[in-house]
C-alpha cells in the first residue's frame, strides 16, 4: 500500500506542506468498510424473499426484541473484555451472536409488505438514530458501529433516497452543549461516514460553515474529533485531501499567536498514525520484497518548520554489501588513526568513496550511512558486553562506574566520517545547497535506522529497555559539535542547518521513541542546539523549540495528568524542570511568548512546572 504525495503552498503565502491523497489500495479498503452494511442488506432480502410478509407493528415487535438482545450482548462483552472492548470493531464480530440479532432486525424490515417498506425503514431508522445519539451508545464503542450499520443496511433495503436525506437533516440536531454530547456527537458524525450515509465533502462543508473560523468553540471541538477519529483511528478519509475547507480554518487558528492545546493533540494523533501506518507499509513491503521508492526531500520553508520525515521500507541490499561497508569502515578508521588531521590522507578517502557512488548516488549513500551505523552501534554493543562479561568472570559486580562504559573510537571515527562527507562530498561542484542537501540525507537516514532497530526489537517481542541508545546519542552528539565549528563550507548559524537537526528531533520525540527519551531531551538542551535555535535572527527559532517541547509535553502529559510517576518519568520530569529553569534565566521573553500555550497543555495539578511559566513575565 503507498500514498501519493504531492507538495501544495497553503493559502496566505504560509509554508509548504505534503498533502497525502489516497491511493487505490486505501480507497478499495474505504470500500471494504463502507460495503458492510450493503452486504448485510443484500442477505437479509434473500433471506425474507422466502419468508411471508409482516407489518409495520409486527416490524417493531421483532426490533424492540433484537435491540434488547443486543443491550445484553453489548454489556456482556464490555463486562467480558473490559478495555480492551474499545478496540473491537464489528467486523470482528462476524461470528458473534450480535451480527444473529442484527440480521434479525434487516430480515424483519426486509418481509415488510413492499407498499408499506419505505415509511417501516424510516421508522428503524429514526429509531436506530435515535440509539446513537444516546449516551451509552458508545459502550463500547462498537455498539454505535453496529447501529450505524443497521441504519445503513436499512436505507439499503428501502432501495430510497428519503433514509439518507433524513440522517442529514437529523445530524443538524445533535446535543453540543456538555462535552460529553461533542465527545459522542464527532463519533457519530465519523461512524455515519463509515457506512457512507455522509459524505465526506458534505462533512467537511458542515464542519467548516459552523466552526465559523474558530468563532464557535463547541463546534471547533467536535470538528478537531471527527479528523481524529476518522482519520486517525479509522483512516475512513486523508486530511486535508478530503477536508480542504476545514483545513483552511484550521489552518487560520494554527498560525495564532496562541493555538488551543485540542489542535496540538490532533497534530500529535496524526503524527502517531502516520507512524503507525508507515510501519505497517514498511513491513508489508519487506513481506513481499518491495523496494523502497525515492524519499520525498523536506522542504526549506521561508521560516523554519519542522515535519516528520517520510518513513520508508528498507530495501535489500545486494549480496555482501554489510561486508563491503564494513571494509570501507575499517579502512576509514586507520586512516584516522594514522592520519589524523591529515587533509590529503582525508581526499583520498573521499575519492576512493566517490568510486562507490558516495555521496553522488542517493541509494548507494543511504545504504552506506546505513551499514556503517549499524556496524558502528554492533562493534559498541560487542565492546560493551565482552567487558561486562569480563568483569562477571572476574568477581567485580559491585564498580557501577565501570561497568556500563562504551568504547566510542569507532563511532566518532564514524561521526567524523559523516561530517567531512557533508562538508566536502560534493566536490568542486560544493554548495551550500548541496551541502544541506548531504545533511538532510545524513540525518533521515541515522533516524530511520534508529527507527528500525526500535521496531525489530518489538517485532521480535524484546523489552524497549534493551535497546542500546548511547550510541546513537554519541553520534548526533558528535554531528552537532563538529557541525557548529565555525567553517566556511557549512555555516552552522544556518537556520536551515538548525531546522535540519529540529525535524530528525522532532522526528524522533518521545511519544514515538519512548526508549530514547533521556537521550532526547539531552540533545535539544544541549549547548549547541538549544541557544542556536533561540539566537535565530527575527526569532525564527522560537517556533521550533516551541513546537520540540510541546512534544516533550504531549509525552509526559498523561502521566501528570494521572499522577503515575514511575522512576523513569520522574527523572525525566527533574529533566524538563532544569531545562525550564534553563530557559526561564537565560529566554524569559521565549517562555512569556508562549506561556498560554504550555500552559494549557500542563495539567492543573503540575503547579511548580505552570509557575515555571507564569514567572516569566
Amino acid at each position: 500500500t503507498t500514498t501519493t504525495t504531492t507538495t501544495t503552498r497553503t493559502p496566505g503565502n504560509g509554508p509548504v506542506q505534503a498533502t497525502t491523497v489516497p491511493s487505490a489500495a486505501q480507497n478499495q479498503q474505504k470500500q471494504q468498510r463502507r460495503g458492510g452494511a450493503a452486504a448485510l442488506s443484500a442477505a437479509a432480502k434473500q433471506a425474507a424473499s422466502s419468508q411471508s410478509e409482516i407489518s409495520i407493528q409486527e416490524l417493531m415487535e421483532a426490533y424492540r426484541g433484537a435491540t434488547a438482545k443486543l443491550d445484553l450482548e453489548f454489556a456482556s462483552l464490555e463486562a467480558q473484555l473490559g478495555k480492551d472492548a474499545e478496540n473491537v470493531s464489528f467486523a470482528q464480530l462476524r461470528n458473534h451472536v450480535i451480527v444473529v440479532h442484527v440480521g434479525e432486525i434487516l430480515v424483519a424490515s426486509a418481509r415488510v409488505e413492499r407498499g408499506s417498506r419505505d415509511d417501516a425503514a424510516m421508522i428503524i431508522a429514526q429509531s436506530t438514530f435515535k440509539a446513537m445519539c444516546e449516551p451509552r451508545a458508545l459502550e463500547p464503542p462498537v455498539r454505535l458501529e453496529t447501529l450505524a450499520i443497521v441504519l445503513a443496511a436499512t436505507a439499503h433495503i428501502s432501495q430510497s433516497l428519503s433514509v439518507r436525506e433524513e440522517v442529514i437533516n437529523w445530524i443538524g440536531f445533535l446535543p453540543v452543549r456538555t462535552e460529553a454530547e461533542r465527545y459522542l456527537h464527532s463519533h457519530v458524525l465519523a461512524r455515519l461516514l463509515g457506512v457512507d450515509l455522509l459524505d465526506v465533502t458534505e462533512l467537511d462543508g458542515y464542519l467548516a460553515m459552523n466552526i465559523d473560523g474558530d468563532r464557535s468553540q463547541p463546534w471547533f471541538e467536535i470538528a478537531l474529533g471527527v479528523i481524529e477519529i476518522a482519520v486517525a483511528r479509522y483512516r475512513l478519509a486523508a486530511f486535508p485531501h478530503d477536508f480542504p475547507r476545514l483545513a483552511n480554518n484550521l489552518e487560520v487558528v494554527a498560525r495564532s499567536p496562541h493555538p488551543p492545546p485540542a489542535l496540538r493533540r490532533l497534530v500529535a494523533a496524526l503524527s502517531a498514525a502516520e507512524q503507525n501506518r508507515l510501519k505497517q507499509q514498511a513491513t508489508t513491503a519487506v513481506q513481499q520484497g518491495t523496494p523502497r521508492g525515492p524519499q520525498p526531500q523536506l522542504a526549506q520553508p521561508q521560516q523554519p518548520q519542522l515535519a516528520l520525515p517520510q518513513r520508508r521500507t528498507v530495501p535489500r541490499d545486494p549480496p555482501g554489501a554489510q561486508e563491503h561497508v564494513t571494509q570501507l569502515l575499517e579502512q576509514w578508521i586507520r586512516v584516522w588513526n594514522e592520519s589524523p588531521g591529515s587533509e590529503k590522507a582525508y581526499a583520498s578517502y573521499l575519492a576512493l568513496l566517490a568510486q562507490h557512488g558516495v555521496p553522488r548516488a542517493d541509494v548507494s549513500t543511504e545504504r552506506f550511512v546505513r551499514l556503517a551505523a549499524r556496524a558502528c552501534v554492533d562493534n559498541a554493543k560487542r565492546r560493551l558486553e565482552a567487558q561486562q562479561q569480563k568483569r562477571r568472570q572476574q568477581g567485580n559486580k559491585n564498580n557501577d562506574d565501570d561497568i556500563d562504559t562504551i568504547d566510542y573510537t569507532v563511532i566518532d571515527a564514524y561521526a567524523k566520517l559523516l561530517v567531512l562527507i557533508i562538508k566536502y562530498g560534493g566536490g568542486t561542484e560544493n554548495s551550500q545547497a548541496i551541502r544541506l542537501a548531504l545533511l538532510n540525507r545524513v540525518l533521515t537516514t541515522l533516524t530511520n535506522t534508529l527507527l528500525d532497530e526500535y521496531d525489530a526489537a518489538h517485532k521480535n517481542n524484546e523489552k524497549a529497555v534493551c535497546l542500546e541508545q548511547r550510541p546513537y546519542f554519541r553520534i548526533f552528539i558528535d554531528l552537532l559539535h563538529d557541525l557548529n565549528v565555525p567553517d566556511p563550507m557549512l555555516d552552522s548559524s544556518n537556520p536551515r542547518v538548525i531546522c535540519a537537526f529540529a525535524t530528525c528531533f522532532h522526528a524522533l520525540q518521545p511519544s514515538v521513541l519512548p526508549v530514547f527519551a533521556f537521550s532526547w531531551l539531552e540533545l535539544i538542551s544541549h549547548r549547541m542546539f538549544l541557544p542556536n535555535v533561540l539566537l535565530i535572527k527575527n526569532q525564527k527559532g522560537w517556533i521550533i523549540m516551541h513546537r520540540l517541547l510541546v512534544d516533550l509535553f504531549v509525552f509526559l502529559e498523561p502521566y501528570l495528568r494521572r499522577i503515575e510517576l514511575t522512576d523513569a518519568i520522574r527523572t525525566l520530569y527533574k529533566g524538563t524542570l532544569r531545562v525550564l529553569l534553563v530557559l526561564l534565566h537565560d529566554f524569559p521573553e521565549f517562555l512569556s511568548d508562549f506561556h498560554h500555550s504550555f500552559c494549557d497543555l500542563i495539567p492543573s495539578s503540575c503547579i511548580q512546572l505552570r509557575n515555571l511559566f507564569l514567572s516569566a513575565f
